[in-house]
This record gives structure tokens, C-alpha cells and sequence, in this order.
């Protein structure tokens, strides 16, 4: 499944994208998913996800810095699990996993603008 954060409001796409994230899992209980982040040119180009674990919401500031230093092309993911991502539009989003479902998982994205 991959999640276009550049739309106003962030969409599903049924086809891969360049343009926000990537979560591919093979069974409903969320065993092997795997984040990928696509920002950048090409898909996976540059390492766009940092995994967040602080015990509040961060700032954009906050997941833009964890994303300088941190950040790399793909993760493993579950129920719970906090990211921060970078899109191909210079978007910073934090995203919250919940419930993984057939075909689909459940959870929160707060999406702010690129700066500049």
C-alpha cells in the first residue's frame, strides 16, 4: 500500500508512488512489514523514514531534525510503531501504525508543508 502525503488530504494509492510512503506485509498480523520511504527522485532513493520514540507528538521541527540525522530507506513495522517521513515534495510527516487489517492498516498521519 502506498500513501500519497502530498495531497491536501493525504490519499491511499492502490499503485507504488514516488510521492509519500510504502508498507508492504505479507499476513494480517503485521509480522515482516516493511516501510519504505520515497522521497526523492526514484523510488527508495533517499532515506526518508527515522523512527520516533519519544513519549509526545513531535514538532515539524523535531521530525525534520530526527530526519537529518537518522533517517534511513526502509523499516520494520508494527502496531504502535512511530515514524517520521520526508516526502518527494519536502513534506515532514509523523506517522502512527495501528491495527494492521487485510490489505490495509489502520492508523494516524499528521502532515505538514515543505519550508522554503
Amino acid at each position: 500500500m502506498a500513501l500519497n502525503l502530498d495531497t491536501k488530504p493525504p490519499t491511499v494509492r492502490s499503485s507504488d508512488g514516488i510521492d509519500g510512503f510504502q508498507v508492504l506485509y505479507p499476513n494480517l498480523d503485521a509480522q515482516g512489514a516493511t516501510a519504505f520511504g520515497t522521497a526523492g527522485d526514484l523510488l527508495f532513493q533517499h532515506p526518508a523514514l527515522a523512527p520516533y520514540t519519544g513519549s509526545s507528538t513531535p514538532s515539524r521541527q523535531a521530525c525534520a531534525e530526527l530526519l537529518q540525522s537518522q533517517a534511513v530507506q526502509m523499516l520494520r513495522v508494527e502496531e504502535g510503531d512511530r515514524l517520521c517521513v520526508e516526502t518527494s515534495a519536502g513534506r515532514i510527516a509523523f506517522i502512527v501504525f495501528g491495527k494492521f487489517t487485510s490489505g490495509a492498516f489502520l492508523g494516524t498521519a499528521t502532515v505538514w508543508e515543505a519550508v522554503g
